[in-house]
């Protein structure tokens, strides 16, 4: 067929990028919208982008929500579900888990508590065991690929004005090819950028997979977090951000506030954010800003981060619509937001159920998404009628595509990111190498 004909040049070579997403979740439920949406944009940048490198694009999910398989898309592109990530990591992350129903906790201790006077915040309390978003660290132990761009399933990397055939898909498409051409003369293995509660996002990350880093990882990894990490010292109880972080790390050099803090504490600290950075950015020095490998390009290759998704997951549990006043629809822009995106992802839904792609959506699935975004389109309807009807409707019927499109991933976004560019251009490049990054502080015990 088509596909086997558009693989067959490059049956030989070398994978260049897998779009992988991680997501092992216990209610399968709360992610089936999100699958059928990712799964159906992903195809299609990995298809153009392929088209555009003239390599192998591989599209990988590792999730418990789907049957384990591989298959070919129409558009040529290998997509594989698989229902474990590299197996010494899983191993590990069963082992704690084992150990966790052995040895429950009894309740806070040590410095798993921080009081508000000291944080200046809302106290955190550590969750034990290792949590799933961990395994995102096995993208490092890929050695099948020169590329792993790793997406989160609640973000959407090609909106409607790329499908193509386009002029923008094919632009959008050239751009991804050339920043991987400018990531491969970096020495930098991890690219990704800060939002306002994290000095990364682990949702969108593009990564030069590396043995040596993934295994220097694990050790880390303990089912007592605590041997590891606290609030004020961090991973490896190495010291707090303002002593630890390098001073020409990117993030540091964009004005980012974390970095400047006497204690680490943000949106995913514990997590994937806060391992990944610290391993990237403090440990081995060899993190680096997505739009530096774009020359701060906008041709339109820009995502989306849909804020939609945990109200829409809540609101597809309720057909009659009795709890919306409980989903923080506080605002008419807001509720028109999760609106406009349940009415994509039944577009989307719609299309599969008609042209029928069982590589990329599964019948099953297509069809569940579109009874269960009728319910929630119904729901739209309703609290239109309580609110702000005509900006509900507008975010409706052409919302999503307009509230979105000025996230893009290799543009800068400020005179700092740019400047932050130029100064790692003329400089390293992006990081020095693990060998080369001697601690200036050493570790705290």
């Amino acid at each position: 067929g088509h596909a086997k004909r558009q693989l067959a040049p490059m049956a030989d070579v070398k994978a260049l990028l897998s779009i992988t997403s991680i997501a092992y979740y216990p209610n399968c439920w709360q992610v089936a919208m999100d699958l059928v949406l990712w799964s159906a944009r992903v195809d299609l940048l990995a298809s153009e982008v392929q088209r555009a490198a003239r390599r192998p694009v591989l599209v990988d999910l590792f999730t418990n929500c789907r049957a384990p398989g591989s298959a070919v898309s129409r558009r040529g592109v290998r997509t594989a579900v698989h229902a474990r990530v590299h197996e010494d990591l899983h191993a590990l992350y069963d082992a704690k888990a084992q150990a966790l129903l052995r040895n429950p906790p009894r309740g806070p201790q040590g410095d798993e508590v921080m009081s508000k006077a000291q944080l200046g915040v809302r106290p955190i309390r550590y969750k034990p065991g290792m949590h799933p978003a961990l395994l995102k660290w096995s993208i490092f132990a890929r050695t099948d690929v020169e590329f792993v761009l790793m997406v989160d399933l609640d973000m959407d990397l090609w909106p409607p004005a790329l499908h193509a055939p386009s002029i923008e898909g094919a632009r959008a498409a050239a751009e991804w090819a050339a920043a991987l051409e400018s990531f491969r003369r970096r020495p930098a293995r991890l690219l990704s950028r800060p939002d306002h509660s994290s000095p990364i996002n682990a949702g969108f990350m593009l990564v030069k997979p590396d043995v040596g880093l993934y295994r220097s990882g694990l050790p880390l990894l303990k089912p007592d977090i605590h041997e590891v990490f606290n609030l004020t010292h961090g991973w490896e109880l190495r010291g707090p951000p303002r002593l630890t972080v390098p001073r020409d790390d990117p993030v540091r050099r964009l004005g980012h506030g974390i970095p400047m803090r006497s204690f680490w504490r943000f949106v995913g600290t514990t997590t994937d954010q806060g391992f990944f950075y610290y391993m990237a950015h403090v440990r081995n020095q060899v993190g680096d800003f997505l739009p530096c490998v774009g020359a701060g390009r906008r041709t339109g290759a820009f995502f989306f981060y849909h804020f939609f998704v945990k109200p829409l997951r809540q609101a597809a549990q309720w057909p009659n619509c009795g709890n919306w006043s409980t989903l923080h629809h506080k605002t008419a822009s807001r509720l028109a937001r999760t609106c406009a995106t349940a009415h994509e992802i039944l577009r989307t839904a719609h299309a599969a159920t008609t042209d029928v792609d069982e590589a990329v959506v599964p019948g099953a699935e297509a069809r569940n998404a579109v009874e269960e975004m009728g319910k929630v389109l119904r729901c739209c309807e309703a609290a239109a009628a309580r609110t702000n009807l005509a900006r509900v409707n507008r975010g409706t019927q052409r919302g999503y595509e307009h509230q979105w499109n000025h996230h893009q991933p290799f543009a800068h976004q400020s005179r700092a990111a740019l400047r932050v560019c130029e100064l790692r251009a003329g400089g390293s490049g992006g990081g020095h190498s693990r060998e080369e990054a001697p601690s200036e502080h050493p570790k705290r015990t």
